[in-house]
């Protein structure tokens, strides 16, 4: 694995241990994904959800992001997170929080008070026989993690449809989706701000 854009392209991810049953983002789904947001990412935030080895977050950054947040629960997974920070000298531009995401979703004060909320992306890569995407959204549209012009970005199986609305706090609305084979990548903004859009 490597990432494919911005400063540290070329350069090698550690990646996920072999007794971990992950199913990491492509280089073509991810390369799509930064292609969509590459152009708004300079100096914003990024919350990478289900963080497995760390890849879109660390992709992030690379591409400009100013700070990134890794949310994933798996003892493994986290040891090669934490050794792709070190690998990228990333330590004064991350928080890695060891916890589940959906519990952490029903008590955000484990992250907001550790770093300043909202963030301007949310990213979701969750265990597809779980489908936790659509409920990780609904979530997130009740979390103090977003804000008006916040970007929720869910990777999730073509067996897991995604509604093209989400009620909450702050209701959502998908404004793109696109497959890549097995893989539905949904985009979520939210619901005021999108359609005041001309």
């Amino acid at each position: 694995m490597r990432i494919i854009t911005g400063k540290f392209r070329g350069k090698e991810i550690v990646p996920p241990p072999e007794n971990v049953e992950l199913r990491p983002t492509s280089d073509k789904v991810r390369e799509a994904i930064f292609d969509t947001i590459r152009t708004y990412l300079e100096g914003r935030t990024f919350l990478d959800l289900y963080a497995g080895s760390g890849a879109m977050g660390i992709e992030a950054i690379s591409e400009g992001a100013k700070f990134a947040a890794f949310v994933e629960k798996h003892p493994d997974s986290l040891r090669v997170l934490k050794k792709n920070i070190i690998r990228f000298g990333l330590k004064k531009d991350v928080v890695v929080i060891k916890k589940d995401v959906p519990l952490l979703m029903k008590n955000p004060a484990n992250l907001t008070r550790r770093i300043e909320a909202p963030f301007d992306f949310i990213f979701m890569d969750p265990p597809f026989p779980s489908f936790l995407a659509g409920k990780t959204v609904q979530l997130i549209a009740n979390s103090p993690f977003i804000h008006s012009e916040s970007w929720i970005i869910a990777e999730h199986s073509v067996s897991e449809t995604l509604p093209p609305e989400v009620g909450g706090l702050k209701p959502l609305m998908k404004f793109k989706e696109k497959r890549y084979g097995k893989v539905v990548v949904s985009y979520y903004g939210v619901k005021d701000t999108i359609s005041g859009e001309d």
